[in-house]
């Protein structure tokens, strides 16, 4: 698969920032459809925005700081999977696991969006450690 060019990554980049633009405009404006709290939205907003952050400085050559938006986009998406996994009320979300029709359908969703929340978050410790060995090896090599 070929990288992606410093201008393709600049045009996607320019995407990600302004879908996040238009999530924290809709959470902002408080439209009446929105079910999730207003950090939640933001949460949302924040992937799209580090996202985009994380593609231009990718362009632009600034590898450490795109790996840092990278781990923010990761951290915000654990704590969106934890919201829905771990949150208390009633968050309309169902599931369903296969053969296992006698588990209620937001138990189902809340196990999965949980259990997703924990590896993500996991995810989130791994690039944390992967990023502080590697700054450790390169200043050992100095």
């Amino acid at each position: 698969m070929k990288r992606p060019t410093p201008r393709q990554q600049f045009w996607a980049a320019l995407l990600c920032v302004g879908v996040g633009s238009w999530i924290a405009f809709v959470v902002w404006s408080e439209q009446p459809g929105l079910r999730v709290p207003p950090a939640v939205g933001y949460l949302a907003a924040g992937v799209f925005a580090a996202a985009g952050v994380s593609l231009f400085l990718q362009a632009t050559g600034f590898a450490l700081a795109a790996n840092l938006c990278a781990i923010l986009m990761a951290a915000a998406l654990a704590a969106i999977g934890g919201w829905i996994g771990f949150g208390s009320g009633d968050h309309r979300c169902e599931g369903s696991l296969g053969g296992f029709g006698f588990v209620p359908g937001e138990w189902t969703c809340r196990l999965v969006f949980g259990a997703g929340a924990v590896v993500t978050a996991g995810i989130v410790i791994l690039m944390m450690l992967s990023l502080f060995k590697g700054k450790a090896d390169s200043q050992a090599q100095e």
